[in-house]
């Protein structure tokens, strides 16, 4: 009788420290956990981008990208065939966009819209939130019935996509759950929906997200992670902008 109180009370007295430990967290060190689990550092994967219009029927395109580290993303396009071997590259802070139709490389702005949705080219190449906004708790909240921490992130400059982000990170395991992006007015422009955690790429992570466009009612772009490889090595010849001519 003795020994399981004793188990039981060691039991608390862990569950209470490690629950001290997380609320003594710096909004940085959350922001990096939650980064950690939403993207892979180095990684090859398929998505799905599906966009929905009022009246309209649903344009989907398949994308196969390549990511290595936080700097360096080479997408390509696979369908539909209208616009298969268009793709589109991240090195550092440049975006490019090749566009086979014409064959050129087109300049990209980490504000515009990727393939006239509402993930912006930001949300797809700009993954690691902790690098490109300053981080700063606001507090803890409860989400659709998880304990959340609440943090408002500020654009760290003004190429960034958004000027201000508020996002919610389940507090038990630093799972991404929403977001919400403003405009430097405090104007909020759309929130973004994480869901559907799964193994892949090794780990436990949310494979669909959906953004729901404010400033247009009902317009909202779901993005579907289909397979993910992440012991992959990749060269950075593949990240070259001279590369996007020869997909």
């Amino acid at each position: 009788m003795i020994s399981k109180l004793l188990t039981c009370i060691s039991l608390m007295l862990l569950n209470f420290g490690v629950d001290v430990a997380a609320q003594n967290m710096t909004a940085e060190a959350i922001l990096a956990k939650a980064d950690k689990i939403n993207t892979a550092y180095t990684a090859v994967y398929k998505m799905e981008m599906r966009l929905k219009r009022p009246g309209r029927s649903d344009k989907v395109y398949q994308m196969k990208i390549s990511k290595k580290g936080n700097d360096k993303i080479l997408g390509l396009f696979l369908a539909p065939s209208k616009v298969e071997g268009r793709a589109f590259l991240r090195n550092g802070d440049k975006m490019y966009l090749y566009e086979p139709t014409i064959g050129k490389i087109i300049p990209l702005s980490p504000k515009q819209m990727m393939a006239g949705g509402d993930f912006s080219n930001g949300d797809i190449m700009r993954l690691n939130l902790a690098e490109d906004y300053h981080a700063k708790l606001l507090g803890i909240e409860v989400m659709e019935n998880d304990s959340c921490y609440v943090l408002e992130l500020k654009a760290k400059n003004r190429s960034i996509a958004y000027d201000m982000i508020k996002y919610w990170i389940k507090k038990d395991n630093f799972f991404p759950l929403r977001q919400e992006f403003y405009t430097l007015s405090g104007k909020l422009l759309k929130i973004l929906k994480y869901s559907e955690p799964k193994m892949m790429g090794g780990r436990v992570r949310p494979t669909v997200l959906i953004m729901t466009n404010t400033l247009k009612k009902k317009y909202k772009t779901i993005l579907t992670f289909l397979e993910m490889k992440t012991n992959v090595k990749l060269s950075d010849y593949l990240f070259r902008k001279q590369y996007l001519e020869r997909l």
